[in-house]
Protein backbone atom coordinates (compact mmCIF):
# COMPACT_ATOMS: atom_id res chain seq x y z
CA UNK A 1 0.00 0.00 0.00
CA UNK A 2 1.24 3.44 -0.60
CA UNK A 3 -0.07 7.17 0.16
CA UNK A 4 0.83 9.93 -1.92
CA UNK A 5 1.85 12.59 0.49
CA UNK A 6 0.34 15.94 -1.15
CA UNK A 7 -3.53 14.76 -1.55
CA UNK A 8 -3.25 11.48 0.83
CA UNK A 9 -4.73 8.93 -1.50
CA UNK A 10 -4.15 5.66 -0.80
CA UNK A 11 -2.89 3.34 -3.58
CA UNK A 12 -3.01 -0.63 -3.18
CA UNK A 13 -0.85 -1.42 -5.81
CA UNK A 14 -0.79 -5.47 -5.13
CA UNK A 15 -1.76 -8.40 -3.83
CA UNK A 16 0.07 -11.45 -3.09
CA UNK A 17 -2.49 -13.91 -1.26
CA UNK A 18 -3.18 -17.27 -1.06
CA UNK A 19 -3.86 -20.22 1.80
CA UNK A 20 -0.03 -21.90 2.04
CA UNK A 21 1.66 -24.60 4.19
CA UNK A 22 4.37 -22.58 7.03
CA UNK A 23 7.06 -23.10 4.83
CA UNK A 24 6.12 -21.65 1.87
CA UNK A 25 4.73 -18.69 3.30
CA UNK A 26 7.70 -17.86 4.58
CA UNK A 27 9.83 -18.34 1.16
CA UNK A 28 6.87 -16.01 -0.28
CA UNK A 29 7.39 -13.34 2.02
CA UNK A 30 11.15 -13.06 1.62
CA UNK A 31 10.86 -13.04 -2.05
CA UNK A 32 8.17 -10.14 -1.81
CA UNK A 33 10.91 -8.47 1.14
CA UNK A 34 13.45 -9.00 -2.37
CA UNK A 35 11.14 -8.14 -4.91
CA UNK A 36 10.45 -5.01 -3.17
CA UNK A 37 13.73 -3.70 -1.82
CA UNK A 38 14.87 -2.21 1.07
CA UNK A 39 13.18 0.92 0.63
CA UNK A 40 9.76 -0.51 1.55
CA UNK A 41 9.13 -1.06 5.27
CA UNK A 42 7.99 -4.30 6.51
CA UNK A 43 5.16 -4.49 9.37
CA UNK A 44 4.27 -8.00 11.04
CA UNK A 45 1.62 -8.59 12.81
CA UNK A 46 1.50 -10.30 16.03
CA UNK A 47 -0.69 -12.64 16.65
CA UNK A 48 -1.51 -12.85 20.81
CA UNK A 49 0.17 -16.27 22.47
CA UNK A 50 3.63 -17.49 22.66
CA UNK A 51 2.82 -19.13 18.91
CA UNK A 52 2.28 -15.11 17.19
CA UNK A 53 5.45 -14.11 19.54
CA UNK A 54 7.65 -16.56 18.09
CA UNK A 55 6.28 -16.33 14.45
CA UNK A 56 6.96 -12.68 15.17
CA UNK A 57 10.08 -12.82 16.18
CA UNK A 58 11.62 -15.70 14.07
CA UNK A 59 9.91 -13.80 10.63
CA UNK A 60 11.93 -10.49 11.75
CA UNK A 61 15.04 -12.83 12.05
CA UNK A 62 14.76 -13.82 8.13
CA UNK A 63 14.55 -10.31 7.22
CA UNK A 64 17.18 -8.95 8.26
CA UNK A 65 18.67 -6.13 6.35
CA UNK A 66 15.29 -4.95 5.59
CA UNK A 67 13.43 -2.38 8.41
CA UNK A 68 10.77 -4.75 9.85
CA UNK A 69 8.40 -3.14 12.54
CA UNK A 70 6.00 -5.99 14.91
CA UNK A 71 2.74 -4.61 16.17
CA UNK A 72 0.70 -6.44 18.38
CA UNK A 73 -3.00 -7.37 17.93
CA UNK A 74 -4.85 -6.07 20.79
CA UNK A 75 -7.86 -5.00 19.30
CA UNK A 76 -10.59 -6.47 17.48
CA UNK A 77 -10.47 -7.09 13.76
CA UNK A 78 -13.56 -4.58 13.76
CA UNK A 79 -12.04 -1.94 15.79
CA UNK A 80 -8.66 -1.95 14.12
CA UNK A 81 -10.84 -1.84 10.53
CA UNK A 82 -12.85 1.32 11.24
CA UNK A 83 -10.31 3.86 10.75
CA UNK A 84 -9.34 2.48 7.41
CA UNK A 85 -13.27 1.45 6.06
CA UNK A 86 -13.72 5.11 6.78
CA UNK A 87 -10.94 5.95 4.40
CA UNK A 88 -12.49 3.81 1.60
CA UNK A 89 -15.95 4.96 2.34
CA UNK A 90 -14.81 8.29 1.42
CA UNK A 91 -13.11 7.72 -1.70
CA UNK A 92 -9.57 8.01 -0.51
CA UNK A 93 -8.29 4.36 -1.45
CA UNK A 94 -7.69 3.55 -5.12
CA UNK A 95 -6.61 0.17 -6.47
CA UNK A 96 -4.33 -0.44 -9.44
CA UNK A 97 -5.59 -2.77 -11.90
CA UNK A 98 -4.77 -6.54 -11.20
CA UNK A 99 -6.77 -9.69 -11.16
CA UNK A 100 -6.27 -9.79 -7.38
CA UNK A 101 -9.00 -6.50 -7.07
CA UNK A 102 -12.14 -8.56 -6.81
CA UNK A 103 -11.24 -10.86 -4.30
CA UNK A 104 -9.82 -8.31 -2.20
CA UNK A 105 -12.76 -5.92 -2.94
CA UNK A 106 -15.10 -9.01 -2.01
CA UNK A 107 -13.49 -9.49 0.85
CA UNK A 108 -13.24 -5.67 2.37
CA UNK A 109 -17.51 -5.91 1.21
CA UNK A 110 -18.38 -8.98 3.32
CA UNK A 111 -16.35 -8.10 6.59
CA UNK A 112 -17.00 -8.71 8.94
CA UNK A 113 -19.19 -11.71 8.05
CA UNK A 114 -16.84 -13.11 5.21
CA UNK A 115 -15.19 -16.46 5.49
CA UNK A 116 -11.45 -15.10 5.40
CA UNK A 117 -10.66 -11.49 6.62
CA UNK A 118 -7.12 -11.52 5.94
CA UNK A 119 -6.48 -8.99 3.21
CA UNK A 120 -8.55 -6.83 5.51
CA UNK A 121 -6.04 -7.47 8.53
CA UNK A 122 -3.12 -6.73 6.62
CA UNK A 123 -4.79 -3.71 4.97
CA UNK A 124 -5.72 -2.05 7.91
CA UNK A 125 -2.67 -2.61 9.40
CA UNK A 126 -0.66 -0.95 6.04
CA UNK A 127 -3.22 1.74 6.91
CA UNK A 128 -1.85 2.71 10.04
CA UNK A 129 1.28 2.27 9.36
CA UNK A 130 1.24 4.79 6.80
CA UNK A 131 -0.03 7.21 8.98
CA UNK A 132 1.28 6.66 11.98
CA UNK A 133 5.04 7.00 10.15
CA UNK A 134 6.24 10.03 8.75
CA UNK A 135 9.26 8.66 6.84
CA UNK A 136 8.02 6.03 4.61
CA UNK A 137 8.83 8.30 1.47
CA UNK A 138 11.49 7.00 -0.52
CA UNK A 139 13.23 9.67 -2.51
CA UNK A 140 12.44 9.26 -5.86
CA UNK A 141 7.98 9.67 -6.02
CA UNK A 142 5.82 10.99 -4.08
CA UNK A 143 4.34 7.43 -2.86
CA UNK A 144 4.98 6.45 0.37
CA UNK A 145 5.03 2.63 1.11
CA UNK A 146 4.84 -0.08 3.40
CA UNK A 147 3.96 -3.54 3.34
CA UNK A 148 2.05 -5.83 5.60
CA UNK A 149 2.88 -9.79 5.76
CA UNK A 150 0.46 -11.73 7.66
CA UNK A 151 -1.11 -15.55 7.91
CA UNK A 152 0.08 -16.46 4.62
CA UNK A 153 -1.46 -13.25 3.25
CA UNK A 154 1.37 -10.88 1.73
CA UNK A 155 -0.14 -7.65 0.37
CA UNK A 156 2.98 -6.46 -1.59
CA UNK A 157 3.99 -2.43 -1.45
CA UNK A 158 5.60 -2.92 -5.53
CA UNK A 159 5.00 -0.13 -7.29
CA UNK A 160 4.02 -2.10 -10.44
CA UNK A 161 4.37 -0.99 -14.44
CA UNK A 162 3.50 2.89 -15.36
CA UNK A 163 1.03 1.58 -17.84
CA UNK A 164 -1.08 -0.09 -15.18
CA UNK A 165 -4.67 2.31 -14.24
CA UNK A 166 -5.55 2.76 -11.18
CA UNK A 167 -9.46 1.86 -10.25
CA UNK A 168 -11.63 3.59 -7.88
CA UNK A 169 -13.63 0.37 -6.65
CA UNK A 170 -16.67 0.20 -4.41
CA UNK A 171 -19.59 -2.18 -3.48
CA UNK A 172 -22.86 -2.07 -2.81
CA UNK A 173 -22.89 -4.24 0.61
CA UNK A 174 -26.17 -5.65 0.46
CA UNK A 175 -25.88 -6.83 -3.18
CA UNK A 176 -22.01 -7.64 -3.31
CA UNK A 177 -22.16 -5.99 -6.81
CA UNK A 178 -18.75 -4.24 -7.34
CA UNK A 179 -18.59 -0.88 -8.96
CA UNK A 180 -15.74 0.10 -10.95
CA UNK A 181 -14.51 4.04 -11.80
CA UNK A 182 -11.59 4.51 -14.32
CA UNK A 183 -9.68 7.27 -12.43
CA UNK A 184 -6.56 7.44 -15.12
CA UNK A 185 -3.92 5.89 -17.76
Amino acid sequence: MGRDKENKILYEMDIVRGRREPAEVERQILACALLDGEKVRIQLLKDPGQAGKFQAHYMAGQLQGYTVKIEAEIESKENRADPFAAQCTNGFLKLIEGTWNHAFVNELCCFPNAAHDDQVDAASAAFRALVRRRHFFDGRSTIWLARIIVHGTSPSGSRGGACRRAASISCDCDSHTLQRKQLSR
